[in-house]
């Protein structure tokens, strides 16, 4: 069956049209991995800087390409940070699950640096079984962190 001229160049025009539709599409996305391209080097090169410039006596933080520099903190904000280190630092001693620290502790990631006031880390990344093992419904078990204390018998002996 023969197409009327018409049809044909409508066809052909479509065709084209969807050609030039992503090959500008490919140009574009090109374009914009080459600008974020530029974009991140830039931030690892004023990452670098921050590295290079920041000293102990200054808090400091390096958050998505910018430097944010902090006040001082009030004797408030202070106790409450000690006293969260210490409880859970004790917690975390006594089980063995990691490491915590305070103020001043350098937490890197992958485009931003932090100084928490508090900090806890484990020495390797957990594995969650439940996964492992395809039932993510069934609870975690806590027995490792909070170990069962015998109850104590209550009740008059005869």
């Amino acid at each position: 069956i023969l197409e009327s001229p018409a049809a044909a160049a409508s066809r052909l025009n479509t065709a084209l049209e969807g050609r030039v539709f992503w090959r500008v599409r490919s140009c574009l996305k090109a374009a914009a991995a080459s600008r974020l391209n530029t974009a991140l080097e830039a931030e690892k090169r004023r990452r670098l800087e921050f590295y290079r410039d920041i000293d102990d006596d200054t808090k400091a933080e390096f958050i998505n390409g910018e430097i944010v520099v902090h006040s001082s903190v009030k004797k408030e904000h202070n106790e409450v940070t000690g006293f969260l280190f210490q409880l859970l630092n004790i917690f975390v001693r006594t089980f063995h699950l990691g490491f915590v620290g305070i103020e001043k502790v350098m937490s890197a990631f992958t485009r931003n640096d932090y100084e928490p006031d508090v900090v806890f880390s484990t020495p390797k990344k957990p594995t969650d079984s439940r996964k492992a093992n395809g039932n993510s419904r069934r609870p975690i078990s806590w027995s490792r962190c909070f170990p069962t204390v015998p109850k104590a018998t209550t009740g008059a002996s005869k």
